[in-house]
Order: C-alpha cells, then structure tokens, then sequence
C-alpha cells in the first residue's frame, strides 16, 4: 500500500468544534452522576450495616441510611430490626412495613423472608408469619434457622406436632446444639411423658441415643437403658460414643445399675455383677485415673507407691502392692472402688492383706462409705504392724434404703494431725457375700464407732 493511500484513510477529528465537545461530556457526566450514586449507595449501606441501637440513636441513623440509598434492601432490613427492637409496641406496623419493602426490593435473600415472618408474628399476624417462614425455607431448605422459627412459632399457636415436625428437621442438622432444646421442648409440652416425646422427637438411631442421654439426665435411668437397648447390634455400634457418654451420665446420677448394665452391654471392663469387685483378684492392670468408672481408681499421690505385684499372691498369678515411704496425712482415699450393691441389704466383706515392715502408730485399713452421703457403713480393724503373712479381713456393713453403690477404700487410722506410714502392704482375694435384707440397720455411724473400739481392743 502506497504513502498515498494511508494518507487519505487517516481522519482527524477537530475537538474545538461544539458538537464533539458535546459528545465527550456526556460520558464523562454519566460516569461521575454513577460515582455519585454508587457513594451514596456505599455510605446507605454502609450506615445501615453499622447501625447503633435504639437507645443510641439508631433509628435516626437508619431514616439517613433510606435517604441515602432508598433501594437497598440491607437499609429497609436493617430499619425494621430497629423498629422491631423499640419497646415502642405502636412501631411493629412500621417494621412490618419495612420488612415487606425490603422483601419487594430483594425477593430471593431468605433472611428477608424469614426476618418477615418474624415481624408478622410479633405484630399478630400469624397466617402472614407463617407464609414468610415457608417461603424462607423454600429459599433455603438446608438452613436450620428458617425451619427452627417455624416450628418455634407452630408450637406457640398450638400446632404441636406440626412443629415438632419442623424442630426435629432443623435440628437434624445441628444434633449436638439444637436437639437437646427440642427434647427439652418435648419434656415440657409433653409433661414428661416418655412415650409422647419418642413420638414427636423421631425413630432414628442417634436421635434415641441421643435422647437416652438426656433421660439419664434427668433421672430417668429405666427410659433411657431401655431406648438404648432398643438399638440393634449395628446401631450400637455406630453409636458406641454416645452410648459411653449415657453410661457416664447414669454414673454420674448414681443410677450405678442402669451404668453397669451399659457397662455389660458395651463390653467394658466394668462389667460385674451387683454385688462383686471388678478386679477383686487384682488379676488385670489397673487402668488410669478417671479411665473406669467400676474399676479399681488409684490417685497418684506423694510418697506411696501402688502398682500390681506378680511376685506376691495369695491365689492367682497377682496382687496389689502399695508401698508408703513416709506419707503422713490424716486420710489416704487414694485406692477405691465403687461397688454397685442393692439397698437395704447386709454384706459380708472377705479379703486377704500382707504387711512388710510397716510402722506407723495409725495402719492402714478398709471401709465402705455411702456414695450419696460419705457415711461410713463398715470398716475393718488397722492392720497389724511389721511383717504379717496373708491373712483374712472381714467385716460386715448394711446399705441405706435409696443406695445403688458404695466406696470400697482403704483409709488409715487416726494417729494426729502428722503421722507418717513406712513399709508394704498387699492385697488378694476381695469378695462380697450377701448375707440377706438389712434389718433396720443404724448406717449413722455407730457401726464405725463399734468397729473403732474393736481395733483399738486388738491394739492393746
């Protein structure tokens, strides 16, 4: 292509004239009216998301935020919170009214709807609230709140299974948060009547796991074994962690026969029978502190030492040694073991124990203690000084009308306020005999009297 004809494609166009001058004002007006009102959008919104409380003058920071950006949805949703929130009940139409605006303004944002729903019930709509609830879930069928506030507002109208309906499914997503409130819910609309509270709380495995729990809770041992019971072999063991946390629960609401029977059912090492020792032949290691709720507990504890022996027993393969290297408090609650017994009921403890150079002017000895009060029911006499080979302990002990278990421990006799322990001492071979129903045995403390005369007369 020659000079000549590129030459004569360039145009130039003459800036000076008016016209052009026109056309390229126009632009840059649109451009600054479109960062006009974009800041004003920007400084609405931005009021209307930071918003003070009313006290603090919000709602007239909101009326500011609507004349700055009187399309924002965020600045209508933000004013009737405020309106919501005055103690003022002549503003609810007004929140209503913003609420339905800001709605018109953004028909897809589910936190409208659902904000609306809220606002119609609190101003006496109740077809208009739930209307908005729906409409909110359909926006978001996988979100708690919307279905939680329905079935909250159902259940206020009356409509109590349709809003168990709705409060099982919201909580289905949150079972750790919200199913513990639509149980506790159920437990009051329903006056405690287990059966109804299945009913409406669902059929699904975590959900009766999870139920059993709260039963056990609040005393209700029997429902809640037998929800738990009620899994099949499967079900429990998915569900083994929540059947764990429901027999500590019944553990801690010394409801000790319901825990051992889970015990039994998850195959625990606590698994005895009522009435026996776990462990009475110290055949097993001990397991760590807080680790069993049955087992023998051994508290570590300064200048005793307590381990399994292999190289003393009296019958089996082991036995417990404990060894005391100057311990001097007043009591040593250090080993123990809670014992699930039957109330009202006499038992006969038999046991071996081995001493080895022990001194102290206050021995060792064993005694059982009432797990709901801390009385002492029975207690042996102090065991003899120096070296004694393996010989018998036995006492007798009566439990209270209401009592489902017992501390079986070692304690030492009082000898003053410093009275140090030296030297070994081991057991083998506890049992429990049940000698038949108590009757009207005094637990107040005068067998431990007695039991004290009897060691001190041996003392001497």
């Amino acid at each position: 292509m020659s000079q000549a004809t590129s030459t004569a494609q360039l145009k130039l166009i003459d800036v000076r004239a008016p016209l052009w001058r026109a056309l390229l004002i126009i632009p840059v007006a649109l451009a600054c009216a479109g960062a006009f009102f974009a800041a004003r959008w920007y400084i609405g919104n931005t009021l209307a998301e930071f918003t003070p409380g009313v006290e603090q003058g919000g709602l007239e920071t909101t009326r500011r935020a609507l004349g700055y950006a009187p399309g924002d949805p965020i600045a209508y949703w933000s004013a009737a919170n405020l309106e919501l929130r005055s103690p003022d009940p002549a503003r609810m139409p007004e929140a209503v009214r913003l609420y339905e605006e800001a709605v018109r303004l953004s028909p897809n944002d589910y936190r409208l709807w659902l904000s609306l729903g809220q606002g119609r019930e609190r101003a006496g709509d109740a077809a208009g609230a739930e209307k908005a609830l729906r409409r909110a879930i359909e926006l978001s069928p996988n979100y708690a709140r919307p279905r939680w506030y329905l079935g909250n507002m159902l259940l206020r109208a009356g409509r109590t299974d349709e809003a168990f309906v709705e409060m099982r499914r919201a909580a289905d997503g949150y079972p750790l948060v919200l199913r513990p409130h639509v149980f506790e819910a159920a437990w009051n609309v329903f006056n405690e009547d287990v059966k109804e509270i299945e009913r409406v709380v669902g059929a699904e495995a975590d959900t009766r796991a999870q139920l059993a729990a709260f039963l056990a809770a609040r005393g209700r041992a029997g429902d809640a074994v037998r929800l738990w019971m009620s899994l099949s072999a499967p079900e429990k063991h998915q569900q083994r962690e929540k059947g764990e946390e429901l027999m500590r629960a019944l553990f801690g609401k010394r409801q000790f026969r319901a825990a051992q029977e889970l015990a039994r059912d998850l195959n625990l090492e606590s698994a005895e029978t009522v009435g026996q020792f776990a462990n009475g032949g110290f055949e097993t290691n001990i397991a760590a502190p807080n680790v069993s709720l049955f087992g023998w507990q051994v508290a570590p504890v300064a200048q005793v030492e307590v381990r399994i022996d292999a190289g003393q027993h009296r019958s089996g393969n082991r036995s417990l040694l404990i060894i005391f290297k100057g311990f001097a408090s007043t009591n040593y609650h250090n080993i123990m073991q809670v014992v699930v017994v039957e109330p009202n009921t006499r038992y006969r403890f038999e046991g071996y124990v081995r001493t080895q150079d022990l001194k102290s002017g206050g021995t060792p000895l064993l005694e059982v203690a009432d797990t709901g009060d801390g009385k002492i029911l029975g207690t042996s006499a102090p065991f003899p000084i120096g070296r004694n080979e393996w010989q018998p302990v036995t006492f007798e002990f009566s439990t209270p009308e209401k009592t489902e278990g017992v501390y079986f421990r070692t304690n030492r006799a009082f000898c003053g306020e410093v009275c140090p322990i030296f030297g070994s001492i081991w057991y083998d071979d506890f049992n429990l005999q049940r000698l038949g129903a108590s009757a009207g045995q005094d637990n107040s403390g005068a067998g431990r009297d007695r039991n004290d005369k009897a060691a001190a007369a041996t003392a001497r």
